[in-house]
């Protein structure tokens, strides 16, 4: 293993705690993750070579056939030596960047230890599986689509979905949704109530709240130290 994979994917495992919590916090840790690589790579400007990131973690980019990919835009095959990614040869250019930024997140966490992903899903495995896609696609779309070069390229005029896909080599539909995730929009501002939503007044059934009385004060009663024992105490 060369120093600078070395160097990088030390990196990277000083970025994950023992346990990641939630979606929230698995894409926290994904945009620290894509930024940090960004700038160990020193990659100096857009689009970024996404293929070359591949080649300086020494992972092996295969292509295959869309008949041979079962239907996927792309595959991780993990090995000690680091592994291959297999990439569908017949996906567009967009699906074929973000896929290879995708699975390049798999390949840099194949060596985490599993508990680290273990409270996402709350036990259930579909949904920790489909958590950590999610997650996944997000790295790639922070790989892909920087915060700072976008927010410059937003604040400079180029606020077409389209413009900025072709821009990033990204698909519109990826760049769309990365838009949405940081904001960038020209809707008019809201007022805050907007984004907390209008509550709905439930009715609470006066016997549930009766029960749920008697039942504290049963247990506070069974909690209360008994005054016999109190007195042994003393004496």
């Amino acid at each position: 293993m060369n120093a600078l994979k070395e160097k990088i994917r030390h990196e990277m495992r000083s970025l994950v705690p023992r346990r990641i919590s939630s979606l929230g916090h698995a894409q926290l840790i994904a945009e620290r993750k894509a930024t940090l690589l960004v700038k160990l790579l020193r990659i100096p400007r857009i689009p970024i070579d996404v293929f070359a990131v591949a080649e300086a973690l020494q992972i092996e980019v295969e292509m295959r056939p869309r008949y041979l990919m079962a239907n996927v835009s792309g595959r991780t095959v993990c090995s000690a030596q680091g592994g291959n990614i297999l990439i569908n040869q017949n996906a567009t250019l967009g699906q074929r960047r973000m896929t290879l930024a995708h699975e390049i997140k798999h390949a840099l966490d194949d060596d985490l230890p599993s508990e680290v992903f273990s409270n996402l899903g709350h036990g259930n495995d579909d949904v920790r599986s489909d958590l950590i896609e999610k997650t996944c696609d997000h790295f790639a779309a922070c790989l892909l689509i920087p915060r700072k070069i976008l927010r410059r390229a937003w604040s400079s005029g180029i606020q077409e979905p389209q413009a900025l896909a072709d821009l990033f080599e990204v698909s519109t539909s990826a760049m769309i949704i990365h838009l949405q995730y940081w904001g960038f929009t020209n809707e008019k501002p809201k007022p805050p109530r907007h984004y907390f939503g209008q509550p709905q007044l439930k009715t609470v059934d006066p016997a549930w709240i009766t029960a749920t009385r008697r039942k504290w004060r049963s247990e506070a009663r069974r909690q209360e130290p008994c005054p016999m024992a109190a007195q042994g105490d003393r004496a």
